[in-house]
């Protein structure tokens, strides 16, 4: 993105959330009711279980400006430069410091707007969940299992269900069946679940993934179920109908314990031509216990029999719930979030990233026999405390993706750190840049996505956040703002700019897609929201920037398990090259789009696409004409 001249923060007139960090044009000391929910969140994270609520420690005030004055609870005041992004057009303060870019240099004014459509477009469905009724902190592992599950549930993956070109959407629920909306066109969908065999409420579930495990074609589900005695697999069995073959598939084992199902992911690590699952968990064990990971890697072996998946977790090498992290307070179990199957150092064989809680985010290289190894401590990674969701791109353009994990932090607060950006530096390097590029102050981070959300030829960082105060946790990361970090140019700092563009959202955010939805060449925004509607914001882009859109199959069946986790790189006239994989871009409880999507910039004239199929297949198209979705079968 180019730079702008400096402005100064517009008038705000509405009464906004008051935050212990940074409000625009001054630095707010910490007083005595910020310091106790400080205190309360800080009791909660890092001493474990136990937390407090809001009647433990002062609501956080409201904050009330007019024609730029500020009236607020606490008097102790120092000036400071601007740090924050506040929305023109509503005046909602987001309030987010741009940490590592002291001199953001924004203006209100941007080329693109994302517009709220969600009621038009009709998504009205409530991801709801009572409030539990056990204690998160009476000390048991299961109270707080319990009590924990239904506040991280809520993903959404991306198909075509009725081969109409149209982007379909299908949503988990946490104690209640997934919804499947189809897309009618001009952002309307229409609830079609009854009678497609995902209308079973025994499907609660937290993520999900969608694939050809068949070879046939078209879209199966990977549902990791919470809380239930298994996991589920739904074949496509016929149009708009899935069927349960959880038990024959191998997914429904009654040896392993109740599943607190997190996240799923799809890819052919084994290389054979098919697409094998992994399916992580979030559960704390009682200290002592001989728990048993319910997180399970399962390669299939289906070879035209049915679908036949064989759990190969511990086989090999998948060792999850053997460290013993600080932060519960010694109670061991198993704490991932999100990952996926995705090749970082670039050999042609899938690894697996996975981001968990309470510093157990682990990557295991895949050596290529059927194993993996734990490489996390020698890659430098795993250094997130509070690893939730994570997204895979090339933020650099060097041609390797690099990984983003979301965290959890308040500023001012000790024992909570900040979100992590992993540059992948090559030989199973990477280098820790989050703070260093602006991208790092995320508070209670969920989902997230690197993706170009304006077109003009580089990555952006999306991320949603937010807990309940009602959990034990207080009232501090209650209420905080959904995050775009810009990236620019020179990739100096990536200022934050929500508040700017239209993204205005403080309810709990989960998952988190982006799809062009209406097919008008830019990316539209999906956020997952707890105990909440879905919100869907439009992308209303009046810059100009060309795109270009690849759907890479593996031939003329429209068969997908080879073209999962291709590499597509796009060149244009003057050398530029940019890598997206496919189906790697967002991966907390959610699974994007199959086609690629690349901004180009202005005038970027013709381009060249070459494609890697996992496989080893290659192709390249010669002088391909921007601004078109283009689908690209072996050669």
């Amino acid at each position: 993105m180019t730079s702008r001249s400096p402005a100064s923060p517009p008038p705000r007139t509405d009464t906004a959330f008051a935050a212990p960090w940074c409000a625009p044009g001054r630095t707010r000391a910490r007083s005595g009711f910020a310091a106790a929910v400080a205190a309360c969140v800080h009791a909660a994270i890092v001493g474990g279980a136990a937390g407090c609520t809001d009647d433990d420690a002062p609501s956080l005030v409201a904050l009330t400006t007019t024609s730029g004055s500020t009236t607020e609870a606490e008097p102790t005041t120092t000036d400071a430069p601007w740090t924050g992004s506040t929305a023109a057009t509503t005046g909602v303060d987001t309030e987010v410091p741009n940490r590592g870019c002291p001199d953001p240099t924004i203006t209100p004014q941007f080329a693109f707007q994302l517009t709220d459509v969600s009621e038009s477009a009709g998504l009205d469905h409530v991801q709801a969940v009572e409030p539990p009724t056990a204690s998160c902190g009476d000390g048991s592992s299961a109270a707080l299992n319990l009590c924990l599950a239904p506040s991280y549930t809520g993903g959404v993956a991306v198909l075509d269900v009725d081969g109409d070109g149209l982007e379909d959407l299908l949503f988990t629920r946490y104690a209640n069946h997934p919804l499947l909306y189809r897309n009618l066109g001009d952002l309307r969908f229409a609830d079609i679940t009854a009678g497609t065999g995902l209308d079973d409420p025994a499907l609660s579930a937290s993520g999900l993934a969608l694939g050809d495990l068949d070879g046939d074609g078209d879209d199966d589900v990977v549902l990791a179920l919470n809380p239930a005695g298994r996991y589920a697999m739904l074949e496509r069995t016929g149009p708009l109908q899935w069927s349960d073959v959880s038990e024959p598939a191998g997914l429904a084992d009654p040896a392993l314990p109740l599943r607190q199902g997190t996240m799923a992911a799809l890819g052919d690590y084994d290389r054979d031509g098919d697409l094998d699952v992994f399916i992580g968990e979030w559960r704390v064990w009682d200290p002592g216990s001989a728990a048993t990971s319910a997180s399970r890697l399962f390669r299939n072996d289906s070879a035209g029999a049915g679908l036949r998946f064989t759990d190969v977790t511990d086989a090999a090498g998948i060792v999850l719930g053997d460290l013993e992290p600080q932060e519960t307070q010694s109670k061991a179990g198993v704490f991932t979030f999100g990952g996926g199957f995705v090749d970082l150092d670039d050999d042609g064989w899938l690894d697996l990233p996975l981001s968990a809680d309470y510093r157990t985010s682990r990557l295991f290289w895949n050596r290529g026999d059927g194993s993996f190894v734990d490489g996390t401590a020698a890659a430098g990674v795993g250094l997130d405390r509070f690893g939730m969701g994570s997204s895979f791109a090339d933020l650099d353009g060097d041609g390797r993706p690099d990984g983003y994990v979301t965290s959890i932090e308040l500023p001012g607060l000790t024992g909570l750190e900040s979100n992590r950006l992993y540059l992948n530096r090559g030989n199973r390097t990477f280098e820790e840049q989050a703070d260093a590029l602006g991208v790092g102050l995320g508070f209670w981070g969920w989902g997230a996505s690197m993706t170009d959300i304006d077109n003009d030829g580089d990555i952006d960082v999306l991320a949603t956040n937010g807990m309940p105060a009602y959990i034990g946790y207080g009232a501090a990361l209650d209420e905080t703002p959904s995050l775009l970090w810009e990236r620019r140019d020179d990739l100096d700092c990536m200022p934050e700019i929500g508040g700017f563009v239209g993204l205005v959202d403080r309810r709990w955010g989960r998952a988190l897609v982006d799809a062009d939805l209406d097919h008008d060449g830019d990316l539209d925004v999906l956020i997952v929201n707890h105990e909440e509607r879905p919100l869907l914001l439009r992308n209303d882009a009046a810059h100009g920037h060309a795109w270009l859109q690849v759907d890479v199959r593996d031939g003329p069946t429209g068969a997908t398990a080879a073209s999962r986790h291709a590499r597509v790189e796009v060149i244009d006239g003057q050398g530029r090259r940019q890598l997206r994989v496919v189906r790697v871009g967002a991966a907390y409880l959610s699974d994007g789009p199959h086609a690629v999507h690349v901004g180009l910039g202005a005038d970027p004239g013709p381009v060249d696409v070459q494609v890697r199929w996992l496989d080893g297949r290659e192709r390249t198209l010669t002088a391909v004409t921007p601004n078109q979705r283009l689908t690209v079968t072996p050669p």
